[in-house]
């Protein structure tokens, strides 16, 4: 086999993020008039690493016959790169084929960056020698890149979850099954159902920067206890928002199969629950809700309600060990 030359990228190029990389590819490649020549000349010919992908420009490859010029560094880097996340995709894939399947975090196993550097090195190689991949260029393409997984598009950095994580996962699950189960009985379980060593310190570390509750706490997990504050609970619908006065300020909850799904604020509740019945909510899950006539609303009138919403984002976290499920952050500052 010809022996291949291949260039070393330049790192500007792995920190662009998709957009960003395809516009490179567009108008430094694609676009231009000496690509387009050697198409025309049959110098240059572009085949696919993958059919069907969504991702179009992570997937070209340059085949170039015959073509002597500078800008053949610039397509044997697009190359390189390309093939690289390719085999990085690939390989994170068939690790977590069975989370991929099943979508269950449980499933997720371990690996670390440095392990998957040492496979690839040794699964992808040319004329049996390595294609290159250190830990700094591995964080570049986990953090830009993604993969789909049940018609949605996911970081690659997803299939790589730290140690402490997992972690906290399987803490979780333990603690599902037994609320009132204490730190130095789920480092026994974590041993005996997970194989995985951890001190009681270390779970008592866990539960703190994953914001999971003391044994202590658990046996309130329920948001009930500010219910003498929240009107009663409404479905949610255009006629239910016209009876709000209007510009009326005050926080908000919405609540979908029997469980608080977000805590929110406005300065005008009425125009931002009408928002939310016509289909415009602040994500995809909350207008399938809305769709699926599943959505209900109670909440509070008050002029203070950026405060309060900051004061019962706190109070969920303290008594439930996490936000609701469509809260992205909590309210750090008021």
């Amino acid at each position: 086999m010809k022996k291949q030359v291949f260039y070393m990228i330049m790192n500007s190029l792995y920190k662009m993020n998709y957009r960003q990389y395809t516009n490179y590819i567009k108008k430094k490649i694609l676009n231009t008039s000496w690509f387009k020549e050697a198409v025309r000349n049959k110098k240059i010919k572009i085949i696919y690493l993958e059919k069907n992908s969504s991702n179009k420009y992570l997937n070209i490859q340059f085949i170039i016959k015959d073509f002597i010029s500078y800008k053949r560094a610039a397509l044997l880097n697009v190359n390189l790169k390309n093939i690289t996340i390719y085999n990085i995709r690939t390989l994170l894939k068939e690790v977590q084929h069975k989370f991929i399947k099943t979508n269950n975090s449980l499933d997720l196993k371990l690996i670390t960056r440095v392990e998957l550097v040492k496979i690839y090195k040794k699964r992808f190689n040319i004329d049996n020698k390595p294609r290159y991949l250190d830990l700094s260029l591995l964080s570049k393409i986990l953090s830009h890149y993604t993969f789909n997984m049940k018609k949605k598009n996911y970081y690659l950095v997803s299939l790589l979850p730290s140690k402490t994580y997992l972690i906290s996962i399987y803490i979780r699950d333990i603690i599902s099954k037994n609320p009132i189960i204490s730190d130095s009985q789920i480092s026994n379980e974590l041993e005996k159902n997970f194989q995985i060593n951890c001190t009681r310190r270390q779970v008592c570390y866990i539960r703190i920067k994953y914001l999971i509750a003391t044994y202590l706490k658990r046996d309130k997990i329920s948001y009930k206890y500010n219910e003498k504050y929240f009107t009663q609970i409404y479905h949610l619908t255009k006629a239910i928002i016209s009876k709000i006065v209007p510009n009326s300020s005050g926080i908000y909850e919405l609540i979908a199969n029997n469980q608080t799904v977000y805590i929110g604020s406005s300065k005008n509740l009425k125009s931002r629950l009408y928002n939310y019945s016509v289909q415009n909510g602040h994500t995809d899950t909350i207008n399938s809700f809305m769709q699926k006539n599943l959505m209900y609303i109670r909440f509070i009138k008050t002029a203070m309600y950026k405060k309060y919403e900051k004061i019962f984002l706190d109070d969920f976290i303290y008594f439930t060990g996490k936000l609701p499920i469509l809260n992205k952050q909590r309210v750090l500052n008021v």
